[in-house]
């Protein structure tokens, strides 16, 4: 049975688990401060596009999708903008090196103050108002700051009912849990692509919708294994950035890339195809969504072009598929 906050008992032969994700906070720091903003439900965007419109100076903490679509947003509008960003480099485990340098030198070159490997350690605050970050030793006023320092997947009631979890919900291949009347899907699941050939937890809507269609065929007794390409985008400013399977690890013998010149003459444009060996295993593309769609097309047919000739833009994607 399921017992609500209301004392209500409801009892069931099948159970979903959707819970999603909690948005991370920076550690010390309080709740309600009147000038710090998160981003995670749609009463934190009403919020933050309020508080957006009364500040000058935007400061965004962390540089994954969700920061870097905020910060190009603000920048459109006139905002002073700087990223701080803990790691490396952008976007680290989400996009490519070759990728995250190109987003990196693109909001730079739209005139926002991008920080790498930068630590906050420490913050002041009168009453109700963040005055300022210590950045790395350095005093950083704040106008507003937006956190987007990642997620945590919501699994306080999946524990509660004896579930196994391992930075979320552990599923199977037909969405089931540890417990076969409970299901799960969505961001707080972690499950086995056979892509990647190792435990991953996906944030984002495709994933939630495609595993809601494979939960779907289990509950309805027409279970199918969970088997979807993996996709994405992201739009920050003018730039459209669209991924199609997992870039593989840092590291990862015999990975080449290959980048495609995009339409044009646009030097903005591109595709970086990702191979493995002789197979083809992630496409990631800049302003190229022509392009995009045509990946998805090769990955999803299982073919693997020769690496050279993708790399031709005058053969159109469409001719490896014939």
């Amino acid at each position: 049975t399921v017992t609500l906050r209301s004392g209500a008992v409801l009892p069931y032969e099948r159970l979903v688990l959707a819970t999603g994700t909690r948005a991370r906070r920076l550690a010390g720091l309080q709740d309600g401060l009147d000038n710090v903003a998160m981003l995670r439900a749609v009463a934190e965007a009403h919020n933050l596009r309020a508080r957006l419109a009364a500040a000058q100076d935007v400061t965004v903490l962390g540089g994954g999708f969700i920061g870097l679509e905020v910060a190009a947003t603000a920048r459109a509008l006139g905002k002073t903008v700087r990223v701080i960003e803990a790691a490396p480099r952008l976007l680290g485990r989400a996009v490519s090196p070759e990728l995250s340098a190109h987003v990196l030198a693109t909001h730079r070159e739209a005139g926002i103050d991008v920080l790498l490997n930068a630590t906050v350690d420490g913050f002041a605050i009168d009453g109700t108002h963040l005055v300022e970050l210590n950045i790395d030793g350095k005093r950083q006023p704040i106008d507003l700051l937006l956190l987007c320092i990642g997620a945590m997947p919501e699994t306080a009631l999946a524990r509660a009912a004896g579930l196994e979890c391992a930075d979320g919900v552990v599923v199977d291949a037909h969405m089931q849990t540890s417990d076969p009347a409970i299901l799960a899907i969505g961001d707080c699941t972690r499950f086995t692509d056979r892509r990647a050939d190792r435990p991953l937890r996906l944030e984002s809507v495709q994933n939630a919708n495609d595993q809601a269609r494979t939960a779907t065929a289990t509950l309805t007794g027409a279970p199918r294994p969970h088997d979807v390409l993996p996709w994405f985008w992201s739009e920050q400013g003018a730039m459209r950035l669209q991924m199609a399977g997992l870039v593989p690890p840092e590291g990862t013998p015999g990975h080449v890339t290959v980048r495609r010149p995009g339409p044009g003459a646009n030097p903005n444009a591109f595709s970086l195809f990702h191979y493995v060996g002789d197979q083809l295993v992630c496409v990631e593309s800049a302003n190229a969504p022509v392009d995009h769609m045509m990946s998805r097309k090769l990955l999803e047919a299982g073919r693997s072009p020769d690496a050279a000739a993708v790399a031709d833009a005058a053969v159109p994607l469409k001719n490896h598929l014939a």
